[in-house]
């Protein structure tokens, strides 16, 4: 008797545990789309599409790759060139006098033959102040910062800054060596 009584016992929790999933399987079925937006389903009589011939080259795929993206992608807007006068009166005093004071060093010449062409606020998009210097590593952030470019004879010299100060030259493959 006592082995009935914990096979009845077994069922009944087995019974109860069914019970309890079913219960979602329930409400699922009940509260279910009564399929009024489902598409028509095709009868024997309708005809069906063709298969779509795909590419099968790899030349066929990037030439449709191709096509496709010529009519998903604008053309850039150009900019056109400008005459504008450059910026300049944004960087602060200490900062430009203490650039003119390095081209002087650097370049040995006075710094009354200098001229400030250019003194603008920029922000640049990492902490190469926007002209990295190959096999350096910089930061990934946002830095407020200014290009100052100054002026000696036909030479120019781009120096790149922080906002706290922190200047370097620019030297690019058209930079002046000093």
């Amino acid at each position: 008797m006592t082995m009935t009584g914990r096979r009845g016992g077994q069922r009944g929790r087995l019974g109860i545990a069914g019970g309890l999933l079913l219960v979602p399987l329930w409400f699922v079925v009940a509260c279910a789309d009564s399929g009024d937006d489902a598409p028509p389903a095709l009868s024997a009589d309708e005809p069906v599409d063709e298969p779509v011939n795909r590419p099968t080259s790899r030349e066929e795929r990037i030439d449709v790759r191709r096509r496709l993206q010529a009519d998903q992608i604008p053309e850039p807007d150009r900019v056109p060139e400008s005459d504008a006068e450059p910026v300049i009166g944004e960087a602060p005093r200490e900062l430009v006098d203490a650039i003119l004071a390095d081209v002087a060093k650097q370049s040995g010449a006075d710094t009354a033959a200098l001229e400030v062409v250019q003194a603008e606020a920029r922000r640049w998009n990492s902490g190469a102040l926007g002209c990295p210097e190959p096999g350096q590593m910089y930061t990934q952030a946002i830095v407020d910062g200014y290009q100052v470019v100054i002026g000696l004879g036909g030479d120019r010299y781009d120096y790149r800054a922080t906002a706290d100060g922190y200047f370097r030259l620019c030297r690019g493959p058209d930079s002046p060596r000093m």
